[in-house]
């Protein structure tokens, strides 16, 4: 059985939803080409429908289009029947307009939000003490970090796991009372993966602590190995590094 040859309209649909996912900065060029089209058409037609009026030219429509655009109480001044339609017309085309605009500034700032929320933001520290990983001594090793950092004005410990930030960041918060002048960062990523170690600013860390999986040691051990080697590929390491293994047979590696 074929399957039906797309329509036009289902071919434009396909292009139009590749170049908005491509290039989220379309959506807005799109809204202006639109409004640059309703400008244009709808000034023509009123040029046309006031000629012999006096007319100012095709400008004047044009500039008398985008104030029915952008404020509906300009077409009050119209007093013939035509002109006032035309008008009407343009002021809903121009609603429906600011209507997309408006959704578009809303799915923005959601999705910086919630990008946010989630951490997936960049970090932007350095000689910071950097966490892999998550298990519950992490906790200890955040206090001592913090002990160390008294004497300093301003430490940063920045935390790269597989759990939500906002889990992260309230069970520290649960778990630690006094953070002294350390300010602890949690971000949401794969530790084995350069782009999400270069997200924690890996290169510029003055420690890299890799915290292992109680769960499973044998492949806890494993996902140390790819994290040592994800730092060593493509990165200059200036930190020390201090890797947990869970099992003692592995120690030597």
């Amino acid at each position: 059985m074929k399957t039906a040859r797309p329509s036009l309209g289902e071919k434009f649909s396909y292009r139009l939803d590749n170049l908005m996912s491509l290039n989220p900065a379309f959506k807005l060029v799109g809204l202006f080409g639109l409004t640059s089209i309703l400008v244009m058409i709808g000034g023509a037609i009123y040029w046309v429908a006031t000629l012999g009026d006096d007319s100012e030219g095709l400008l004047h429509g044009f500039w008398a289009a985008w104030t029915f655009i952008a404020d509906a109480g300009t077409q009050g001044g119209e007093t013939a029947f035509l002109t006032r339609a035309i008008a009407m017309f343009i002021t809903i085309g121009g609603m429906m307009i600011f209507a997309l605009l408006l959704g578009l500034v809303s799915e923005t700032l959601g999705g910086l939000m919630d990008n946010l929320k989630e951490g997936h933001s960049r970090v932007i520290e350095s000689n910071h003490t950097l966490i892999l990983g998550w298990n519950e001594k992490i906790f200890s090793v955040i206090e001592q970090v913090i002990e160390a950092n008294r004497s300093e004005r301003r430490g940063v410990i920045v935390v790269l796991s597989g759990m939500e930030k906002g889990a992260m960041e309230e069970e520290i918060r649960d778990k630690i009372e006094d953070f002294a002048s350390t300010v602890v960062v949690c971000r949401s990523g794969t530790t084995t993966q350069n782009v999400d170690l270069l997200k924690v600013n890996a290169p510029e860390a003055r420690s890299i602590i890799v915290l292992g999986d109680d769960e499973d040691p044998e492949e806890s051990d494993v996902r140390a190995v790819k994290i040592v080697l994800a730092l060593s590929r493509g990165m200059e390491i200036r930190g020390h590094l201090v890797v947990e293994m869970m099992d003692p047979e592995n120690s030597a590696m």
